[in-house]
């Protein structure tokens, strides 16, 4: 009988598994694998959080290599998505459902992590953003169309600032697709932003809109410190989209945060430290940046704005260039690995800061 009702009136809708996201059809072997790659990075491992836990209560966070304690900071936003007891994640929680979810099967709202989570992930993000880190927030120049005009003349970039990505779970960290040497995909890595120079996009056809390209994008990176360059596939969704159910996500027609955390002195990072004695508290410069799906976003953050000058997705921009910031504590080394000298272009620099905060003074005074 349930059957013949079954084929009479149509069964019940499967349960979505968002451990598991939805089957996706249509994609060429380049795709697949990339995805394959991304979706397997994004995916909770306990086993994983436990060893790096433990490391981190042991040793202090400060003792990981870098990487580690980005891939930790990862770990932790993850586990925001997953309910249920410790060591029984539950993969169809209201924040992974809120996130990833279509409209019939999206709560209104999701429950605020447990405060020792939230914890846990403001430190190891203020960690990571610390003025040595490598995945701390760079100044950068933005430039936004299919590609480079014609001629050789550069115009004058779209969006500057500091920038960031717009994703709790990245930071100062840019997501690509290695290539092996048949240039299919190798491998997942994160590039800190103190390791890049320049990041140029494939130009795409002039007809093809930004949010019609392919999920993986080709691109060059030129590194800092005299690296090689290197050639990958920037993702232009975040890993988690492959687990939506949300057909918006999926293209990149939209990008969804759940588990936000306000983070402070992203722009200047003397708002990063506490007034001294005797002074007034510093401005604030909060943001908030959460746990993110669909399409990839950069902040350009403002050192005197506390809105910031906007922001960007990877799929409108043909090239990222990141400047020489006067306080990076590598400033020489990334000076010799460009073929500059480091005392004049200090001078260049503090130059050019001068010249930033006199108009700002200017623009305060006036207002």
């Amino acid at each position: 009988m349930p059957r013949l009702l079954a084929r009479l009136f149509g069964g019940s809708k499967p349960a979505r598994d968002y451990s598991a996201g939805p089957k996706l059809a249509g994609l060429d072997p380049v795709s697949e694998a990339a995805i394959a790659l991304q979706k397997a990075h994004w995916r909770l491992s306990l086993d994983e959080l436990d060893e790096l836990e433990a490391r981190a209560a042991k040793e202090g966070l400060t003792a990981l290599p870098w990487p580690e304690a980005l891939r930790l900071h990862q770990l932790r936003c993850l586990a925001t998505l997953h309910g249920g007891s410790a060591g029984q994640p539950n993969a169809a929680s209201e924040a992974r459902r809120r996130l990833l979810g279509p409209e019939d099967d999206r709560p209104a709202s999701a429950p605020a992590p447990a405060s020792i989570i939230r914890r846990h992930i403001s430190a190891s993000a203020q960690h990571l953003l610390s003025r040595r880190s490598p995945y701390r927030p760079r100044h950068g120049f933005a430039w936004l169309g299919a590609g480079p005009p014609e001629g050789e003349a550069i115009p004058y970039s779209d969006l500057q600032g500091r920038v960031v990505c717009a994703s709790l779970a990245h930071l100062g960290a840019l997501e690509v697709v290695t290539l092996d040497e048949r240039l299919e995909p190798a491998g997942l890595d994160f590039l800190a932003f103190d390791d890049i120079q320049t990041l140029s996009f494939a130009p795409r056809p002039a007809t093809l809109a930004a949010a019609a390209q392919p999920p993986f994008r080709p691109a060059r990176v030129i590194r800092e410190y005299g690296k090689d360059p290197l050639t990958v596939l920037v993702p232009l969704r975040h890993g988690l989209s492959w687990y939506a159910f949300e057909p918006a996500l999926l293209r990149g027609d939209q990008t969804r945060c759940v588990a936000e955390l306000a983070l402070e002195g992203l722009a200047d990072p003397a708002k990063r430290r506490p007034p001294l004695p005797g002074q007034p508290a510093l401005p604030g410069d909060r943001r908030p940046l959460g746990v993110a799906a669909g399409l990839v976003r950069v902040e350009v953050l403002s050192d005197y704005a506390e809105e910031g000058l906007g922001s960007f997705s990877l799929a409108e921009a043909y090239q990222l260039s990141l400047a020489i910031d006067q306080d990076d504590p590598r400033f020489a080394d990334k000076c010799r690995g460009r073929g500059l000298d480091p005392q004049a272009t200090r001078g260049d620099v503090v130059r050019e800061a001068r010249l930033r905060a006199s108009a700002r003074a200017k623009r305060g005074s006036q207002s």
